[in-house]
This record gives C-alpha cells, structure tokens and sequence, in this order.
C-alpha cells in the first residue's frame, strides 16, 4: 500500500487572485519563469498537449470576479519568442481552468497551494 499526501490549503480564496499586482517576474529572471511544459507538469500534472489543447478550445480565458471583464491569460512570450508563464500568470490559468470545468475544485485549491508556496519560497508573499 503507498501513502500520498495531498497538498491543499481549505482556507485559499479560491474566488481571487492572491498574486494580483505582485511581480512574480522582477527583472526577467529565468528562475522565476516556466515553460508550458514545466507549468502544465508541475503545477496540473498534465502535459503540455493538454494545456495547449484547452487553448485551441478557447477556454484560457480568466473572468475578474470584482470586474466582471474576462481577459485571456498566458501570452508572454520571452526573447525568442517562447511562451512562458509567471507564478501569477499559473494563479491566472488555474482561475480560467475552473472557471472553464477544465478542473475542479479541489484541483483548483491544490494548484494554488502549490503557487502559493513556489511564491512564498521566491519571497513574492
């Protein structure tokens, strides 16, 4: 038998943005910037074909709960014209993915443990 451990936090606000008006990529800082690839696997456990995927569905779309103006997220792109995405741009794509039924509730929570401790680490919080 193996034990797992699930990471969530039942006290996130899961209704908004904890990231909001933070710089999680001061200086262009390589360290604090991730691929498609390392989003999609760190953070939802899924692969980059999926998050790609979702996009094509037009489902990256995050709706400001206090605004009500929805806004598509995951466009930086860096130098070479690479797509990557900060802590706050993976907070922002976890709203959209549950906003969308792409994940659920509990997923939503676990992500943003996981992006609320990566910003904690990066002393963003």
């Amino acid at each position: 038998m193996t034990a797992a451990t699930i990471l969530a936090d039942p006290h996130l606000d899961t209704e908004h943005l904890m990231l909001d008006g933070i710089d999680t990529d001061p200086d262009g800082d390589p360290k604090n910037r991730f691929t498609v690839s390392d989003m999609a696997r760190t953070f939802f456990n899924r692969s980059n074909h999926w998050i790609r995927w979702i996009e094509s569905q037009g489902q990256m779309f995050y709706t400001d709960p206090k605004t009500r103006k929805k806004r598509e997220v995951g466009q930086r792109r860096n130098e070479k014209q690479a797509r990557y995405y900060t802590l706050a741009d993976i907070e922002e794509v976890a709203h959209a993915l549950a906003q969308n039924g792409r994940i659920s509730g509990t997923q939503l929570r676990q992500t943003l443990t996981l992006v609320r401790v990566s910003a904690e680490m990066r002393g963003f919080l």
